[in-house]
């Protein structure tokens, strides 16, 4: 998280030092997104960070980007990365969330409602063959 932090304050000196002269100031967005294990990548085998690590580090993030004048920071949704989680590594036991979602249920009822089909699939590394190793890639 540091790292990012310096990147950004050395981004916003350079800015700074380029932009003075203008009398024009520009503003610094970073963004952060959540990785997301899917099929058929490195990390198809890999369990999601659980939702503490993340917040913490996000708020981390958010304490370093509010020191620094014209820069701003956007993060990806916990909730929508979960759910992308879920979907990218369900089977067809996922039918009916996806159903709930249909008819309009948001995400976060949806989280709830699923807790005990989803947060297994999600926050635990998948033990046995894969959903979706029966399917061919090439």
């Amino acid at each position: 998280m540091r790292a990012i932090l310096e990147v950004a304050a050395r981004c916003r000196i350079l800015m700074l030092e380029e932009l003075a002269p203008t009398g024009v100031i520009g503003q610094i967005h970073v963004g952060a997104n959540i990785l997301i294990p899917k099929p058929y990548t490195g990390y198809q085998r890999e369990q999601m960070e659980a939702p503490e690590s993340r917040k913490r580090k996000i708020s981390i993030l958010n304490r370093g980007v509010a020191a620094l004048d014209n820069v701003s920071l956007g993060t990806m949704s916990v909730r929508q990365a979960i759910w992308q989680a879920y979907l990218s590594k369900a089977d067809r036991t996922a039918a009916e969330p996806l159903e709930r979602a249909a008819q309009g249920a948001t995400v976060a009822s949806l989280l709830r409602e699923f807790r005990d089909q989803i947060d297994p699939l999600v926050f635990e590394p998948p033990k046995g063959p894969l959903p979706w190793q029966f399917l061919r890639t090439a």
